[in-house]
């Protein structure tokens, strides 16, 4: 807590699954939720005004176990009831927080996504990064999982993109690689 001007420690939250590390967290819009990854097939949802271990649930998203999966990058939709994840084998996926499935799974780069972003507040535009450099800007009014086109691609990069920002009007992004 950081409203009077000085750090106060709230609470410690014990990481659970964890392979090597915590590779990203995020903070709901009601700020009484955080979320974060780690090298497995679920992400972790955690109260942060209920010490009950019930509290803390895994989101899981994914079913194959033949490769080692983890999501690089989290976000939530401005209204909270969605999570976006990037992950180590090059897809966006897209958690329903209610119905408590992974509602979307989009193939959007050749290698690791190590960045995503809502770009609007209706959550209907999705930008994602990756090991090659690219940004791509997705439509989910015009998605089809089975072929999936971003809408745009921005190229340019020399490296891999390693973080992506919004301003939440669907028109400005800001990437670094």
């Amino acid at each position: 807590d950081t409203t009077s001007g000085d750090l106060t420690l709230k609470r410690t939250i014990q990481a659970r699954n964890v392979g090597w590390s915590v590779l990203d967290t995020a903070l709901s819009p009601d700020t009484c939720h955080l979320i974060y990854s780690s090298w497995c097939d679920s992400i972790h949802q955690v109260s942060l005004f209920h010490t009950d271990e019930s509290k803390h649930t895994a989101l899981p998203l994914r079913a194959d176990e033949e490769h080692r999966f983890c999501i690089f990058s989290l976000r939530f939709s401005a209204n909270g009831d969605e999570i976006l994840g990037g992950a180590n084998d090059g897809y966006l996926y897209v958690y329903d927080r209610f119905a408590q499935t992974r509602s979307v799974r989009i193939d959007a780069h050749e290698e690791d996504v190590n960045a995503v972003a809502f770009v609007d507040t209706a959550t209907h535009i999705l930008a994602s990064g990756g090991d090659d450099g690219l940004v791509k800007i997705w439509d989910r009014r015009s998605l089809r999982e089975s072929n999936p086109q971003p809408v745009g691609v921005f190229a340019g990069h020399v490296d891999g993109i390693t973080f992506i920002d919004a301003k939440d009007d669907a028109r400005h992004i800001i990437s670094n690689g």
